[in-house]
Formats: C-alpha cells, structure tokens, sequence
C-alpha cells in the first residue's frame, strides 16, 4: 500500500453512499456541533455580567459578597459592580490605589480625597523637609483605639447586665453616624450593665470612657471605671442625661500597684423609671476625655495587644453631601478601610469639624492636625 493510500478514508467512504448512511452521520456530527456551540454561546451569555439576565446578576453579586446590597443599584450599575468587587476587594487600605476613592466614584458619582497624615509625604508633614501651606496636614503618629467589644450593641454577652433588659435598635443613634441604638429599660433599682477587658496595663495608667445618652425624660446614672482586682480603685462621673443625644466622658487613673482586667460600667441604685437610649460606649488607655469615638462594632480582635493604638485618616468630599449620600459613603469607608483605623468625613465649610488645630485656640498634641 503506497503512502498516499494510508492517508485516504476508509475504503467505505469511496463509494456512492446509495442508503445515504454517510449523509446521515455527517448531519448528525453537524447538529451536535451546532448545538454545542450554541451551548458555549449562552453559556458566556449567562457568566457575562453584561449580558446575563439581571437574575443571575445578582446571583453574582450576593456569591462575591457584595457589602453594597443595602442600597438601590441600577441594573447597569450591578451589571459593572460585579466587575469592580474583585479589584475593590484588592484595593481596601489607603494605599496608593485607593479603594474607597474608586468605590466613592462609581456608587455615588463623584471624587472624595484620602488623607491619610502618615501614609506617604505628600500627604503629611516631616520636620526638616517639608514646606507649611494650605494643605499641610501634621499629625501625631497614632491616635486611640477604643477597647470595648460591641460598643454600639448591649444586647451581646459581651455585655454583662444585672436587673436590666435590653431593646435593640429602637431608635436612630446620634449624628453624623445615625445608626440604630438600644433601649435599656434600668427601671429596677440596682440596675446594671458593664463590660470587662483586658487591656494588659500595670497599674498607674489613665484610663478615659465615653458613652452617648439619651432619655425620654432628664434622668441621671452613674458611670464608672474600675479595676477588676481591686474594687476600690475606681471612679465613678453622675451623668446629667436629657432628652438629646450627648456624649459623656469620664476618666479615672489607677493605682500604681493595681493591673489586670478593667470594668466600664452604668449603673443606677434607685432605677430609672423612663426610657434610656445607648450607643457608642468607649474606653482608651489615656487620660485625654475627648479623643474621637472611635467604633467597634463587632467583636474583632485589637490585633495581639487589645488598646493597641490604631490610625486615624480623613475622607474629603468636593460638595455638602446629604444624610442618604453620608450613610452610603460610611458603608463604602467601613468596608475598605484597614482594620483597626476610624476616619473623619470633612465637607466643604463644615462647621461640625473639629479635629483640626487653630492658630492661638487649639494646643499641639497627639491628635492635632495643621492645616
């Protein structure tokens, strides 16, 4: 047999096909080719976000965990969602690329600023080489961590509570947060709730607590800092509560030779017969009283050293932006940030900001900023 015979078809194949059996087996192979290409085409239509019926968009979405399903999209802004969550996912963290600037830009149509004071020099002040102008921003190196767990939510274990029940979110927090706050019904005398942390301190050291209040009628009630160890070593502030939200500070320093565990506790000995509300409890290891709220929202871990400091950055937004648009871009800031850091959002001529310095008022210190 000659090389040219080898590379012919079967001998079959050569004659007339009379009962049509090789049409049929060719017809065959077409259809299924057909078919299957006709797969493959609707399979890439339905993994396409651009192409897949909104169903399955929104399959997408809930598979990659969108954080942003809280809030209405339009179906073109799902369908480009599902290809930013990954790259967004990359970007959390006031790197260069910043997350939350992109994530700010496609949710809410417009550009915010990161200033981060001590991420890179253009954003901060070094002594000996940078130059004081508009934009100069100097800072301290870290700013206070808030060593509660669940600070905005009394209903957890985390929270010990005597005599004492607790209502979740029965109405809006303090502004600019807004979010839900509890309901704490102290009406039995001795009522009590409080919190024990670890914050690995020696004795000696400042402690200072804050806590956000309400109530439906001016009530008091007694907020304390104590060492676990040792009762004694402790303070107690009487809290003037109104019918407005106010945050209430207090501080106490311990003993030199006290260390251990500490105790943040509210308590009232005679009840309190109306409505309480709570939100935002906070202890750092310090003896300054008004450092910023920072929040702790869930249980997560200080890193290794609980009251471990943690960095603070700001989030500029070109225009006034309203309630809906300051929620949305706290989801967006509270999704991207690093852990263990807390922001403050800076609007045009906003007179409620107040963590800067001024000339003659403000006295330089960890938590001053110069600009």
């Amino acid at each position: 047999m000659s090389e040219n015979e080898k590379n012919l078809p079967p001998r079959i194949y050569h004659q007339n096909d009379p009962d049509g059996i090789l049409k049929l087996w060719k017809d065959l192979v077409a259809k299924i080719s057909t078919e299957f290409r006709q797969a493959i085409i609707k399979y890439d239509q339905i993994t396409d976000p651009d192409t897949a019926p909104i169903e399955f968009v929104d399959l997408m979405l809930a598979q990659l965990g969108s954080p942003f399903s809280d809030f209405p999209l339009t179906d073109i802004q799902k369908r480009k969602l599902v290809r930013l969550l990954i790259p967004m996912y990359n970007q959390k963290g006031l790197g260069k690329e910043k997350g939350i600037a992109k994530a700010s830009k496609f949710l809410m149509g417009f550009d915010v600023e990161i200033i981060d004071p001590h991420a890179y020099p253009e954003d901060g002040w070094h002594v000996g080489a940078s130059e004081l102008g508009l934009s100069t921003y100097a800072g301290g190196r870290r700013l206070y961590c808030n060593i509660l767990n669940w600070s905005e939510d009394f209903t957890v274990p985390d929270w010990i509570k005597t005599d004492l029940v607790v209502f979740p979110d029965e109405t809006v927090g303090p502004t600019p947060w807004s979010r839900p706050a509890d309901r704490l019904d102290m009406s039995a005398p001795g009522a009590e709730i409080y919190q024990e942390v670890t914050p690995f301190f020696t004795g000696d050291e400042d402690f200072a607590g804050s806590i956000f209040l309400k109530a439906k009628n001016p009530i008091s009630i007694k907020a304390i800092i104590q060492s676990v160890d040792d009762p004694l070593d402790s303070s107690e502030a009487i809290l003037n509560i109104t019918t407005n939200w106010q945050r209430f500070t207090f501080q106490h320093k311990f003993f030199p030779v006290t260390g251990g565990n500490v105790r943040f506790i509210l308590r009232t000995d005679d009840g309190i017969p109306d409505d309480l509300y709570a939100w935002g409890a906070e202890l750092v290891r310090d003896d300054n009283i008004n450092t910023p709220y920072a929040q702790t929202t869930n249980n997560a871990a200080d890193g290794d050293r609980p009251g471990a400091w943690v960095f603070h950055f700001f989030i500029q937004t070109p225009q006034i932006i309203d309630e809906d648009e300051e929620a949305l871009l706290r989801v967006i800031a509270d999704f991207m940030k690093p852990a263990h850091t807390h922001y403050g959002i800076i609007q045009p001529v906003d007179p409620g900001f107040v963590d800067h310095w001024e000339v003659g008022v403000s006295e330089v210190g960890i938590n001053t900023f110069v600009h």
